[in-house]
């Protein structure tokens, strides 16, 4: 669609159905134009024009915009929690990459107390598991 600003030159009538302004263009009045190119499958092609009023442009174009609800799709969905809840779980999360971090330079280590250490590391990965059950459950990259 191809919109734009010019004076009437010619008469018209304004294509919003509320106009307040008796819905004639008077020549020299700026209006506004939109123009759609529109073609079908056989090849047949064709033009439609329309002409407002500057402010029933913005009308309908606001009335428009009132009607068409917009959803945002994007993104995770949001589970809802209270702001201690999420900074709790957030500070669960974390104390659980720290231990997943020690077990792997544990792991990589090796040494003398190395298997009591792992042991350790996974008793403490076995009690975030349980902390974190009341703030929404275990997420599923755990």
């Amino acid at each position: 669609m191809n919109v734009w600003l010019r004076y009437t030159t010619k008469k018209g009538k304004c294509a919003y159905e509320g106009c307040k302004k008796a819905h004639e263009l008077i020549l020299g009045e700026l209006q506004v134009r939109c123009r759609w190119y529109m073609r079908i499958k056989s090849g047949q092609k064709w033009m439609k024009e329309k002409s407002y009023h500057v402010d029933c442009w913005v009308a309908e174009a606001r009335e428009t915009l009132d009607r068409r609800v917009h959803v945002e799709t994007r993104g995770r969905k949001t589970i809802p929690r209270t702001d201690e809840d999420r900074s709790e779980r957030i500070k669960i999360l974390r104390r659980r990459a720290a231990v997943v971090q020690r077990l792997k330079h544990e792991t990589e280590m090796g040494g003398g107390n190395a298997p009591k250490k792992i042991q350790h590391l996974y008793d403490m990965l076995e009690q975030l598991k349980i902390e974190i059950m009341p703030y929404g459950g275990i997420p599923d990259g755990w």
